[in-house]
């Protein structure tokens, strides 16, 4: 008898607990703090409460269900939680990135590291398409007294594959190395300019890619933008890139995690210790430049 008491007792509460979890949602979307105060790194609006009329009274339901889904009581908690066991305990990977060696992030939702790896290769019909293309484009510009350059920027995995997972191998030539291999081949059939090797060699002089960012920071699109100035110099030999001496490349080693981070949903505990600020030297040839935005004339900052 005492053990069906206890039975019912437990039986009780847990039905209890279970309808308390089910109305925490609900709760908290009136409850201060319930809907806010957590950033998760969204980078997309969410839904808004769906207006309800006669003429959409059939699609309000779902509507209405969009609306909970992105709105419902401490989502942004529950995600939160979700994201730090997920991607900072147990380092599980998603669609979107792939977790590399010593903290490194690499963005994977285009299949970028296939692409890197030689998985997509351009079959002949397509590689003669591409360079088709491009030769036309160069030509029908050239007409209109416009010079045409084609810039091929590197992806991370491209530039430091040393800090990929061990099990992201090369297979074969990727997209770029084919074009390069009918360049050497066939000559230049357009201008064409390949970032990747100034790349790879500045890469001695310091990180030119965000640890946590899909993207090369301030001191690697320095040098990309020195490869494309020196290569204009060919039509146009007035043009000088400014000199690395003239700038300061500031350091911030404590920013908040970048691109890839957000995507984990973890930017603000996944730092970024690659992030520089740019200042120009006194002195320099650009620090007296005027910017203009909005029509206005304004002293950059």
């Amino acid at each position: 008898m005492k053990r069906q008491k206890y039975s019912y007792f437990f039986s009780a509460i847990s039905a209890v607990a279970f309808f308390g979890l089910l109305w925490i949602p609900v709760s908290g979307m009136v409850l201060p703090g319930g809907t806010s105060g957590v950033d998760i790194g969204e980078k997309r609006d969410l839904e808004k409460f769906p207006e309800l009329s006669w003429e959409g009274v059939a699609d309000w339901p779902e509507k209405f269900e969009g609306f909970f889904d992105d709105n419902f009581g401490f989502r942004k908690h529950f995600l939160r939680s979700n994201s730090v066991i997920r991607h900072l305990i147990l380092r599980a990977p998603t669609d979107r990135v792939v977790f590399g060696k010593d903290g490194w992030l690499f963005f994977n939702l285009e299949a970028v590291v296939n692409q890197y790896r030689g998985v997509n290769k351009f079959l002949e019909s397509d590689l003669d398409r591409f360079i088709r293309r491009f030769r036309e484009r160069d030509r029908y510009l050239g007409k209109q007294g416009v010079k045409f350059l084609y810039v091929s920027v590197p992806n991370k995995a491209t530039v430091y594959p040393e800090y990929l997972p061990n099990w992201v191998q090369k297979i074969g030539p990727n997209h770029l190395d084919q074009i390069e291999s009918y360049i050497s081949e066939n000559g230049t059939p357009f201008p064409f300019l390949d970032l990747r090797h100034d790349l790879i060699v500045e890469k001695n002089r310091g990180i030119l890619y965000g640890k946590t960012d899909t993207h090369w920071n301030r001191f690697g699109a320095y040098f990309g933008y020195r490869s494309i100035v020196e290569r204009l110099r060919f039509w146009f030999p007035e043009l000088h890139p400014i000199e690395e001496d003239e700038i300061d490349f500031v350091p911030d080693r404590n920013a908040e995690g970048r691109d890839l981070a957000g995507l984990l949903g973890v930017p603000d505990l996944l730092r970024e210790p690659y992030f520089y600020r740019v200042q120009m030297k006194r002195g320099s040839r650009v620090a007296d430049v005027k910017a203009w935005r909005g029509g206005r004339e304004i002293d950059p900052k």
